[in-house]
């Protein structure tokens, strides 16, 4: 359920049919409703009484928040793990990025592999080695948001060139390029995105 949520399968504000839900998954009640009660914590889905479990509706603000929160981890997570940021494993995203710059049309297999390109840079390089277990912490608790609202908008050229700038500043060794190419790169995606909402 969570991968429908962050990928836009379920929609926001959509109901999640529970009895559609048991029937397509084929299991009981109670392990659906655990899923859904975590997913209600995570502030994923809304509960309503008496009526069932929807899909949470982000405000702009709520959005905002979220960007706010990621600059703030990933800029300190790249600033502080900047050295020991794998350079083998960034030139191997630089050379996916690229490949995937030369597709002309955006189809479900782009857009995994953008999605996998950039899971891997921003949580589990940058926020993995950044050596604080307070920070990975607190990043992954808001990941599924973070996750949620990367697919609100479609940047797919934007995203790819903008990575492929802050890869190149990294394997340059140039911490300071690589901090401002990461900071214009969120606020660019959360202007497209907040541009783009509603």
């Amino acid at each position: 359920m969570l991968h429908w949520i962050v990928t836009l399968r379920l929609k926001s504000g959509e109901q999640i049919r529970f009895p559609e839900l048991q029937e397509y998954l084929g299991i009981s009640g109670a392990p659906i409703r655990d899923a859904l009660h975590r997913l209600a914590q995570d502030r994923l889905v809304e509960v309503r009484a008496r009526v069932g479990y929807f899909v949470r509706m982000l405000s702009a603000s709520e959005i905002h928040e979220i960007w706010n929160a990621r600059e703030l981890f990933e800029m300190y997570a790249l600033n502080t793990g900047f050295d020991s940021l794998p350079r083998d494993k960034i030139a191997e995203l630089r050379a996916d990025s690229l490949e995937l710059a030369e597709r002309q049309e955006l189809d479900s297999t782009s857009r995994s592999r953008l999605d996998q390109i950039d899971g891997t840079l921003h949580h589990s390089l940058l926020i993995s080695n950044c050596g604080n277990s307070y920070i990975i912490d607190f990043y992954n608790s808001v990941f599924n948001l973070i996750s949620l609202t990367r697919h609100l908008r479609e940047r797919f050229r934007k995203d790819i060139d903008e990575h492929v700038v802050i890869f190149d500043a990294i394997l340059r060794g140039d911490k300071e390029s690589a901090t401002l190419a990461l900071k214009q790169h969120l606020r660019a995606a959360e202007r497209d995105l907040l541009d783009n909402y509603g």
